[in-house]
């Protein structure tokens, strides 16, 4: 049958339905005019506040609404990319990681087709990759260096956070001799991205030392000004020396009894009080490692 126009506002229609007898019996029937399309709204994981970056599967939930007196909603339609339109009933997830750009748009019986929208973001669920250069034994008289570098491909670095023994440092570490402790130390580096994937490394390093390094404190005593008189450098220099070639343990571990003994009279005399103790630490380690041996 042919749609009519009545006037501005209304349209009349024959149409034809079955009767009780399952004849079809003609009838009129006037609508009202409808030129104006649905409104589509998306929910994005049940927000209509879109988020850039997800970090879990997303669940896009169309509800389309008429004008009031309109023919109703018809139809809901998506497409992604360069794709074909397709109807849908309520919802569409998406799942895989990557970006994406989903339109749509919703038709109501009258013909009328809403304006195409759209609503972008990414989906990212892998965490940060953290790398990091760190040597594993580190002696006491070097100086400490450790770089910290984190990447994300696709949300992005949304926060970085290194730290030495608990303590909060920068992505690249720079410690001076002597200020580290005897054993073993942690590096502890987390990385979150902007989608909120985080990840977390742990990285130990051992401080030691031994008679070739207890050399080397001496010498850089002295060119620190901590030993005051060269000659008295000189003479802990040699006297190391001669422990270095001790074969016999308990020999060695009787002259590093004597040179803790010296180093104790020197102290805030000819060596700087804190050198000084920093020297007792480095023979008392030495001395424990010969008395496990």
């Amino acid at each position: 049958m042919a749609l009519q126009q009545v006037n501005s506002d209304l349209y009349a229609t024959v149409r034809s339905k079955e009767n009780e007898n399952g004849a079809y019996a003609p009838y009129l029937e006037i609508v009202s005019m409808d030129a104006t399309p649905p409104v589509t709204t998306v929910h994005l994981n049940g927000s209509t506040e879109p988020s850039v970056f997800y970090k879990e599967p997303v669940k896009l939930e169309f509800t389309a609404e008429d004008q009031p007196g309109g023919w109703g909603v018809k139809r809901t339609e998506v497409r992604m990319g360069d794709g074909e339109w397709s109807t849908v009933s309520r919802s569409v997830y998406a799942e895989s990681e990557g970006a994406y750009t989903i339109e749509y748009r919703s038709i109501d019986k009258a013909g009328n087709a809403e304006p195409k929208k759209s609503v972008s973001f990414t989906i990212d669920q892998t965490a940060p990759n953290i790398q990091a250069t760190v040597t594993e034994t580190v002696y006491r008289t070097d100086a400490f260096h450790a770089a910290i570098e984190a990447t994300d491909a696709l949300s992005g670095l949304g926060a970085v956070t290194v730290k030495l023994d608990g303590m909060a440092m920068g992505q690249k570490i720079a410690l001076e001799p002597y200020d580290l402790s005897f054993g073993d130390h942690w590096i502890e580096v987390k990385a979150v991205d902007v989608a909120g994937n985080e990840a977390v490394r742990h990285y130990r390093f051992l401080v030691t030392t031994d008679l070739r390094h207890l050399e080397e404190a001496i010498r850089l005593g002295s060119e620190k000004g901590w030993i005051h008189h060269q000659g008295t450098a000189n003479s802990l220099l040699v006297k190391i020396n001669r422990i270095e070639n001790t074969e016999d343990g308990k020999t060695t571990l009787n002259a590093l009894n004597a040179k803790e003994n010296e180093v104790r009279a020197l102290s805030g005399k000819k060596i700087d009080d804190t050198f000084a103790q920093a020297l007792l630490e480095d023979i008392a380690y030495l001395k424990s490692l010969y008395a496990e041996s």
